[in-house]
Protein backbone atom coordinates (compact mmCIF):
# COMPACT_ATOMS: atom_id res chain seq x y z
CA UNK A 1 0.00 0.00 0.00
CA UNK A 2 1.56 2.94 -1.03
CA UNK A 3 2.03 5.62 1.66
CA UNK A 4 0.57 9.00 1.73
CA UNK A 5 3.25 12.52 1.91
CA UNK A 6 2.34 14.43 5.02
CA UNK A 7 3.10 18.22 3.49
CA UNK A 8 4.51 20.19 7.09
CA UNK A 9 2.87 23.65 6.48
CA UNK A 10 4.83 24.67 9.64
CA UNK A 11 8.77 26.22 8.39
CA UNK A 12 11.16 27.52 10.63
CA UNK A 13 12.61 30.52 9.64
CA UNK A 14 14.69 33.38 10.17
CA UNK A 15 14.43 37.08 10.54
CA UNK A 16 17.48 39.91 9.37
CA UNK A 17 17.69 43.28 9.88
CA UNK A 18 18.81 45.62 6.95
CA UNK A 19 22.69 45.58 8.48
CA UNK A 20 22.47 41.71 8.03
CA UNK A 21 21.95 40.72 11.99
CA UNK A 22 19.80 38.12 12.88
CA UNK A 23 16.36 39.30 14.50
CA UNK A 24 14.94 36.37 15.80
CA UNK A 25 13.29 32.87 14.37
CA UNK A 26 9.62 32.71 13.89
CA UNK A 27 7.34 29.28 12.35
CA UNK A 28 5.63 30.29 9.24
CA UNK A 29 2.95 28.12 8.50
CA UNK A 30 1.96 28.34 4.82
CA UNK A 31 -1.45 27.50 5.65
CA UNK A 32 -2.58 31.09 7.00
CA UNK A 33 -3.46 33.86 4.95
CA UNK A 34 -1.31 35.77 3.13
CA UNK A 35 -2.72 38.63 4.79
CA UNK A 36 -1.43 37.42 8.32
CA UNK A 37 2.07 36.92 7.17
CA UNK A 38 2.19 40.43 5.84
CA UNK A 39 1.11 41.64 9.56
CA UNK A 40 3.74 39.72 10.75
CA UNK A 41 6.28 41.50 8.54
CA UNK A 42 4.63 44.55 9.43
CA UNK A 43 5.74 43.89 13.18
CA UNK A 44 9.84 43.11 12.78
CA UNK A 45 9.67 46.31 10.35
CA UNK A 46 8.29 48.32 13.32
CA UNK A 47 10.45 46.80 15.65
CA UNK A 48 13.46 47.32 13.22
CA UNK A 49 12.06 51.27 12.99
CA UNK A 50 12.00 51.59 16.41
CA UNK A 51 15.70 50.35 17.16
CA UNK A 52 16.55 53.42 14.10
CA UNK A 53 14.64 55.87 16.07
CA UNK A 54 15.73 54.98 19.61
CA UNK A 55 19.59 55.05 18.39
CA UNK A 56 18.99 58.84 16.80
CA UNK A 57 17.39 59.99 20.58
CA UNK A 58 20.45 58.52 21.49
CA UNK A 59 22.86 60.58 19.31
CA UNK A 60 20.76 63.93 19.76
CA UNK A 61 20.79 63.10 23.84
CA UNK A 62 24.37 63.44 24.44
CA UNK A 63 24.47 66.84 22.36
CA UNK A 64 24.55 70.35 24.63
CA UNK A 65 23.00 72.26 22.29
CA UNK A 66 19.16 72.01 21.88
CA UNK A 67 17.89 70.14 19.01
CA UNK A 68 14.79 69.18 17.11
CA UNK A 69 13.56 67.87 13.95
CA UNK A 70 10.43 68.75 12.22
CA UNK A 71 9.02 67.30 9.07
CA UNK A 72 8.15 68.97 5.45
CA UNK A 73 4.60 70.38 7.62
CA UNK A 74 6.92 72.23 10.23
CA UNK A 75 5.41 69.04 12.86
CA UNK A 76 8.48 68.44 15.32
CA UNK A 77 8.81 64.80 15.70
CA UNK A 78 11.93 64.35 17.71
CA UNK A 79 13.59 67.15 20.20
CA UNK A 80 16.46 65.86 22.52
CA UNK A 81 16.89 66.22 26.40
CA UNK A 82 18.61 69.95 26.18
CA UNK A 83 15.57 71.13 24.02
CA UNK A 84 13.20 69.50 26.77
CA UNK A 85 15.14 71.06 29.49
CA UNK A 86 15.51 74.66 27.87
CA UNK A 87 11.67 74.76 26.68
CA UNK A 88 10.36 73.40 31.04
CA UNK A 89 12.94 75.92 32.26
CA UNK A 90 11.89 78.92 29.41
CA UNK A 91 7.71 79.19 30.32
CA UNK A 92 4.86 76.81 31.99
CA UNK A 93 3.26 76.39 28.52
CA UNK A 94 6.64 76.42 26.45
CA UNK A 95 6.47 72.39 25.76
CA UNK A 96 3.31 72.67 24.69
CA UNK A 97 3.90 74.83 21.43
CA UNK A 98 8.01 73.72 20.97
CA UNK A 99 7.49 69.80 22.41
CA UNK A 100 6.95 66.93 20.07
CA UNK A 101 3.59 67.15 17.91
CA UNK A 102 3.69 70.62 17.96
CA UNK A 103 3.97 72.55 14.53
CA UNK A 104 6.97 74.76 14.44
CA UNK A 105 5.60 76.87 11.71
CA UNK A 106 2.59 77.93 13.12
CA UNK A 107 4.71 79.49 16.22
CA UNK A 108 6.76 81.33 14.17
CA UNK A 109 3.66 82.41 12.08
CA UNK A 110 1.64 83.44 14.90
CA UNK A 111 4.66 85.27 16.48
CA UNK A 112 5.09 87.47 13.03
CA UNK A 113 1.13 88.12 13.40
CA UNK A 114 1.35 89.37 16.98
CA UNK A 115 4.17 91.75 16.28
CA UNK A 116 6.03 90.24 19.22
CA UNK A 117 9.99 90.55 20.57
CA UNK A 118 12.36 89.32 17.78
CA UNK A 119 9.29 89.10 15.09
CA UNK A 120 12.06 89.96 12.27
CA UNK A 121 14.26 87.39 13.18
CA UNK A 122 11.36 84.97 13.35
CA UNK A 123 10.27 85.59 9.99
CA UNK A 124 13.71 85.30 9.08
CA UNK A 125 13.98 82.13 10.14
CA UNK A 126 10.61 81.16 9.25
CA UNK A 127 11.67 82.13 5.30
CA UNK A 128 15.37 80.06 5.76
CA UNK A 129 14.09 76.51 6.79
CA UNK A 130 10.91 76.48 4.22
CA UNK A 131 13.85 77.47 1.62
CA UNK A 132 15.75 74.45 3.15
CA UNK A 133 12.71 72.30 2.76
CA UNK A 134 11.97 73.28 -1.34
CA UNK A 135 15.56 72.36 -1.66
CA UNK A 136 16.73 76.58 -2.48
CA UNK A 137 19.21 76.05 0.22
CA UNK A 138 21.42 73.62 2.02
CA UNK A 139 22.36 75.53 5.06
CA UNK A 140 20.65 78.45 7.24
CA UNK A 141 21.96 80.18 10.29
CA UNK A 142 20.54 83.09 12.05
CA UNK A 143 21.67 84.45 15.33
CA UNK A 144 18.44 85.87 17.49
CA UNK A 145 17.74 87.15 20.82
CA UNK A 146 15.39 85.01 23.26
CA UNK A 147 14.14 86.71 26.81
CA UNK A 148 13.81 83.91 29.50
CA UNK A 149 12.93 83.77 32.94
CA UNK A 150 16.91 83.68 33.61
CA UNK A 151 17.41 86.94 31.49
CA UNK A 152 17.85 87.23 27.62
CA UNK A 153 19.92 84.79 25.82
CA UNK A 154 21.43 85.14 22.42
CA UNK A 155 21.40 82.08 20.21
CA UNK A 156 22.80 80.73 16.79
CA UNK A 157 20.39 79.02 15.38
CA UNK A 158 21.67 76.24 12.27
CA UNK A 159 19.00 74.67 10.15
CA UNK A 160 20.13 71.76 7.72
CA UNK A 161 18.52 69.31 5.79
CA UNK A 162 17.08 66.47 6.95
CA UNK A 163 17.87 63.38 4.08
CA UNK A 164 19.38 64.34 0.49
CA UNK A 165 15.59 64.83 -0.44
CA UNK A 166 14.75 66.85 2.16
CA UNK A 167 12.01 65.44 4.13
CA UNK A 168 12.54 67.77 6.80
CA UNK A 169 14.91 69.82 9.14
CA UNK A 170 17.29 69.21 11.74
CA UNK A 171 17.43 72.37 14.17
CA UNK A 172 20.24 73.40 16.58
CA UNK A 173 20.02 76.40 18.23
CA UNK A 174 23.69 77.09 20.28
CA UNK A 175 23.25 79.11 23.20
CA UNK A 176 25.97 82.07 22.25
CA UNK A 177 25.22 84.32 25.12
CA UNK A 178 28.94 83.93 27.17
CA UNK A 179 30.76 84.36 24.19
CA UNK A 180 28.92 87.53 22.33
CA UNK A 181 29.74 88.82 26.56
CA UNK A 182 33.02 87.81 26.13
CA UNK A 183 33.51 89.39 22.70
CA UNK A 184 32.12 92.30 23.74
CA UNK A 185 34.23 92.84 27.07
CA UNK A 186 37.26 91.71 24.55
CA UNK A 187 36.11 94.96 22.47
CA UNK A 188 35.33 97.27 25.73
CA UNK A 189 39.25 96.85 26.55
CA UNK A 190 40.83 97.45 23.35
CA UNK A 191 38.69 100.57 23.26
CA UNK A 192 39.74 101.27 26.23
CA UNK A 193 43.21 100.40 25.31
CA UNK A 194 43.21 102.32 22.03
CA UNK A 195 41.94 105.57 23.15
CA UNK A 196 45.06 104.90 26.09
CA UNK A 197 48.00 104.37 23.38
CA UNK A 198 46.28 107.68 21.98
CA UNK A 199 46.19 109.51 24.91
CA UNK A 200 49.95 108.42 25.42
CA UNK A 201 51.04 108.83 22.07
CA UNK A 202 50.27 112.44 22.41
CA UNK A 203 51.81 112.61 25.70
CA UNK A 204 55.03 111.78 24.24
CA UNK A 205 54.89 114.19 20.99
CA UNK A 206 54.33 116.91 23.42
CA UNK A 207 57.45 116.16 25.42
CA UNK A 208 58.95 115.69 22.57
CA UNK A 209 58.04 119.51 20.93
CA UNK A 210 58.88 120.54 24.76
CA UNK A 211 62.51 118.89 24.69
CA UNK A 212 63.14 119.74 20.88
CA UNK A 213 62.20 123.25 22.26
CA UNK A 214 64.64 123.51 25.38
CA UNK A 215 67.14 121.74 23.31
CA UNK A 216 67.04 124.42 20.42
CA UNK A 217 66.19 127.17 22.19
CA UNK A 218 67.93 127.12 26.00
CA UNK A 219 70.87 125.11 25.11
CA UNK A 220 71.64 126.56 21.28
CA UNK A 221 71.18 129.89 22.51
CA UNK A 222 73.87 128.94 25.49
CA UNK A 223 76.25 127.14 22.85
CA UNK A 224 75.98 130.74 20.82
CA UNK A 225 76.80 132.63 23.34
CA UNK A 226 79.66 130.63 24.40
CA UNK A 227 81.06 130.82 20.97
CA UNK A 228 80.90 134.30 20.96
CA UNK A 229 82.72 134.46 24.45
CA UNK A 230 85.24 132.00 23.11
CA UNK A 231 85.86 134.62 19.61
CA UNK A 232 86.36 137.31 22.52
CA UNK A 233 88.78 135.68 23.75
CA UNK A 234 90.71 134.61 20.78
CA UNK A 235 90.85 137.64 19.55
CA UNK A 236 93.12 138.37 22.36
CA UNK A 237 96.08 135.55 22.52
CA UNK A 238 99.15 136.74 21.92
CA UNK A 239 100.97 136.04 18.45
CA UNK A 240 103.73 134.46 20.18
CA UNK A 241 101.91 131.30 21.70
CA UNK A 242 101.03 129.47 18.70
CA UNK A 243 100.00 126.27 20.87
CA UNK A 244 97.14 128.29 22.82
CA UNK A 245 95.99 129.35 19.25
CA UNK A 246 95.95 125.94 17.75
CA UNK A 247 94.02 124.48 21.35
CA UNK A 248 91.42 127.79 20.81
CA UNK A 249 90.75 126.23 17.45
CA UNK A 250 90.04 123.07 18.36
CA UNK A 251 87.60 124.66 21.42
CA UNK A 252 85.46 126.16 18.93
CA UNK A 253 85.20 123.42 16.73
CA UNK A 254 83.97 121.31 19.35
CA UNK A 255 81.50 124.05 20.29
CA UNK A 256 80.48 124.12 16.49
CA UNK A 257 80.16 119.96 16.51
CA UNK A 258 78.22 120.42 19.66
CA UNK A 259 75.77 122.82 18.64
CA UNK A 260 75.06 120.85 15.08
CA UNK A 261 74.18 117.87 17.21
CA UNK A 262 72.07 119.65 19.69
CA UNK A 263 70.15 120.97 16.56
CA UNK A 264 69.89 117.49 15.19
CA UNK A 265 68.82 116.27 17.92
CA UNK A 266 65.83 118.62 18.19
CA UNK A 267 64.93 118.21 14.94
CA UNK A 268 64.57 114.34 15.06
CA UNK A 269 62.29 115.02 18.57
CA UNK A 270 60.27 117.70 16.68
CA UNK A 271 61.21 119.78 13.57
CA UNK A 272 60.56 123.40 14.06
CA UNK A 273 58.91 123.57 10.16
CA UNK A 274 56.65 120.68 11.40
CA UNK A 275 55.02 123.36 13.07
CA UNK A 276 56.31 126.66 11.23
CA UNK A 277 55.49 125.27 7.56
CA UNK A 278 53.73 122.56 8.00
CA UNK A 279 53.87 118.65 7.07
CA UNK A 280 54.61 118.68 3.62
CA UNK A 281 57.59 121.01 4.09
CA UNK A 282 58.81 118.81 6.91
CA UNK A 283 58.35 115.88 5.07
CA UNK A 284 60.54 117.21 1.91
CA UNK A 285 63.24 118.32 4.46
CA UNK A 286 63.26 114.86 5.81
CA UNK A 287 63.34 112.91 2.20
CA UNK A 288 66.09 115.11 1.54
CA UNK A 289 68.29 114.44 4.59
CA UNK A 290 67.57 110.88 4.41
CA UNK A 291 69.37 110.99 0.93
CA UNK A 292 72.18 112.97 2.14
CA UNK A 293 73.08 110.82 5.59
CA UNK A 294 72.16 106.97 4.23
CA UNK A 295 73.06 107.52 0.44
CA UNK A 296 69.91 106.35 -0.50
CA UNK A 297 68.13 108.75 -2.97
CA UNK A 298 64.33 109.33 -2.10
CA UNK A 299 62.28 110.70 -5.13
CA UNK A 300 59.33 112.35 -3.20
CA UNK A 301 55.95 112.75 -5.57
CA UNK A 302 53.65 115.02 -4.22
CA UNK A 303 49.74 115.86 -4.96
CA UNK A 304 47.46 118.86 -3.80
CA UNK A 305 46.75 118.07 -0.16
CA UNK A 306 44.93 119.46 2.17
CA UNK A 307 44.48 118.16 6.00
CA UNK A 308 42.65 121.20 7.16
CA UNK A 309 44.40 122.28 9.83
CA UNK A 310 44.42 118.78 12.07
CA UNK A 311 47.81 118.58 14.12
CA UNK A 312 46.93 115.28 15.03
CA UNK A 313 46.90 114.48 11.24
CA UNK A 314 49.70 116.00 10.11
CA UNK A 315 52.01 114.76 13.31
CA UNK A 316 50.65 111.14 12.22
CA UNK A 317 51.75 112.00 8.87
CA UNK A 318 55.32 112.71 9.35
CA UNK A 319 55.91 109.97 12.14
CA UNK A 320 54.94 107.44 9.32
CA UNK A 321 56.94 108.62 6.71
CA UNK A 322 59.79 108.79 9.27
CA UNK A 323 59.52 105.30 10.72
CA UNK A 324 59.12 104.35 7.29
CA UNK A 325 62.55 105.36 6.24
CA UNK A 326 64.07 104.50 8.98
CA UNK A 327 62.97 100.92 8.17
CA UNK A 328 64.20 101.43 5.09
CA UNK A 329 68.00 102.31 6.02
CA UNK A 330 68.52 99.91 8.23
CA UNK A 331 67.08 96.43 6.77
CA UNK A 332 66.05 96.60 2.95
CA UNK A 333 69.56 97.24 1.56
CA UNK A 334 67.37 99.30 -0.89
CA UNK A 335 68.83 101.24 -3.58
CA UNK A 336 66.07 103.78 -3.66
CA UNK A 337 62.58 104.63 -2.32
CA UNK A 338 59.71 106.28 -3.03
CA UNK A 339 57.29 108.41 -1.11
CA UNK A 340 54.03 109.29 -3.26
CA UNK A 341 51.16 111.29 -0.94
CA UNK A 342 48.01 112.05 -2.80
CA UNK A 343 44.44 112.63 -1.44
CA UNK A 344 41.21 111.27 -3.08
CA UNK A 345 38.00 111.33 -2.44
CA UNK A 346 38.37 112.26 1.13
CA UNK A 347 41.30 110.12 2.32
CA UNK A 348 44.90 110.86 2.47
CA UNK A 349 46.82 108.10 0.70
CA UNK A 350 50.54 107.55 1.84
CA UNK A 351 52.81 105.24 0.00
CA UNK A 352 56.49 104.26 0.66
CA UNK A 353 57.87 102.02 -1.82
CA UNK A 354 61.65 100.55 -2.03
CA UNK A 355 63.87 97.95 -4.11
CA UNK A 356 65.71 96.23 -1.39
CA UNK A 357 65.63 92.37 -0.88
CA UNK A 358 62.03 92.96 0.36
CA UNK A 359 59.86 92.06 4.29
CA UNK A 360 60.76 88.54 5.34
CA UNK A 361 57.19 86.49 6.24
CA UNK A 362 58.37 86.95 9.77
CA UNK A 363 58.84 90.16 10.38
CA UNK A 364 55.44 90.79 9.17
CA UNK A 365 53.91 88.37 11.46
CA UNK A 366 56.64 89.13 14.32
CA UNK A 367 54.51 90.59 17.70
CA UNK A 368 57.62 92.25 18.87
CA UNK A 369 57.90 94.47 15.77
CA UNK A 370 57.32 97.37 17.61
CA UNK A 371 57.80 99.85 14.40
CA UNK A 372 55.58 98.16 11.98
CA UNK A 373 52.73 97.34 15.07
CA UNK A 374 53.15 101.55 16.17
CA UNK A 375 52.62 102.20 12.45
CA UNK A 376 49.65 100.00 11.92
CA UNK A 377 48.31 101.16 15.62
CA UNK A 378 48.73 105.17 15.29
CA UNK A 379 47.25 104.60 11.70
CA UNK A 380 44.01 102.95 13.17
CA UNK A 381 43.97 105.76 15.83
CA UNK A 382 43.41 108.37 13.07
CA UNK A 383 40.80 105.59 12.01
CA UNK A 384 42.89 104.90 9.03
CA UNK A 385 44.65 101.68 7.98
CA UNK A 386 48.21 100.84 7.21
CA UNK A 387 49.43 97.52 4.98
CA UNK A 388 52.93 96.54 4.50
CA UNK A 389 53.25 93.65 1.42
CA UNK A 390 56.50 92.46 0.22
CA UNK A 391 56.74 93.30 -3.76
CA UNK A 392 57.27 90.12 -5.89
CA UNK A 393 59.70 91.62 -8.07
CA UNK A 394 61.98 92.71 -4.97
CA UNK A 395 61.07 95.09 -2.03
CA UNK A 396 58.81 96.49 -0.04
CA UNK A 397 55.77 98.86 0.04
CA UNK A 398 53.56 100.32 2.95
CA UNK A 399 50.37 101.57 2.17
CA UNK A 400 48.87 103.90 4.59
CA UNK A 401 44.83 105.23 4.20
CA UNK A 402 44.18 108.07 6.55
CA UNK A 403 40.50 110.00 6.80
CA UNK A 404 41.63 113.38 5.99
CA UNK A 405 38.06 115.06 8.37
CA UNK A 406 38.56 112.32 11.23
CA UNK A 407 40.11 113.58 14.50
CA UNK A 408 42.16 111.11 16.75
CA UNK A 409 40.49 110.27 20.04
CA UNK A 410 42.75 111.69 23.19
CA UNK A 411 39.78 111.77 25.86
CA UNK A 412 41.68 110.68 29.31
CA UNK A 413 40.99 106.79 30.27
CA UNK A 414 39.19 106.94 33.81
Amino acid sequence: MEKMAISNPLTLNNSFNSAGEMLGNFLEDRSVQPARQQGLSMIILSKERRKITDFGQSVINAMNTHVAVIDRNGEIILVNDAWKRFMQESCDDCVDHMGVGANYWHYLSSCVRKSCDASAEKAKILAGMQAIIKGEVTHFMVEYLCHGPTGEKLFLLSATPLGPEPIGVVINHIDITARRQSERALEEANQQLRRLSARLETVREEERTHIARELHDELGQRLTALRMELAWVGSRLREDRPELKEKFTELIQFVDSTTTVVRRLSSDLRPTMLDDLGPIAAIEWLAEDFGVHTGIPCRLILETVDLNGDDALATGLFRMVQESLTNVARHSGAKEVTVNIRQTNGNLILTIRDNGKGISDDALTQQNSLGLLGMRERARMLGGTAEITRIQAGGTEVRIVLPVHTKINVEEVQ
